[in-house]
């Protein structure tokens, strides 16, 4: 089997695993992921001073203009409608992800944003 192949269906169990996921679970892996890499600390040195990760999440989309990307630039209302299942539309959002500046951990980010945040981010959007 290809390099290729083999990255992409490593790719299929990953998104699959997440999509599974509580909302709790995965907000706290995209917090853990995103916290390592910006401060070098994780989600458990930091669980008793976050009250709340959603809230966490979107200041956080907030600040990195994620909105701008997703709803302005790549219409996500539009996009949910051409990409059928949330596995091909996490598939899509997360190579948009991987090929913008700034942002990490581009599968769980976009299970987040299939999940929950997109709707909320894009609200009325078309």
């Amino acid at each position: 089997m290809s390099q290729k192949n083999e990255s992409e269906k490593k790719n299929l169990q990953e998104i699959k695993k997440l999509l599974n996921k509580s909302e709790q679970k995965i907000l706290l892996q995209w917090y853990d992921e995103e916290l390592k890499k910006e401060v070098g600390g994780s989600v458990d040195d930091l669980v008793g001073t976050v009250d709340n990760l959603r809230e966490a999440f979107m200041n956080w989309a907030e600040q990195v203009n994620l909105h701008s990307l997703l709803c302005s630039q790549w219409s996500f209302q539009a996009m949910k409608e051409k990409y059928k299942t949330r596995i091909h539309l996490t598939i899509a959002i997360s190579e948009l992800i991987a090929t913008s500046q700034g942002y990490h951990a581009p599968l769980t980010l976009a299970v987040i944003i299939v999940q929950w945040a997109g709707d909320k981010l894009c609200d009325g959007q078309q």
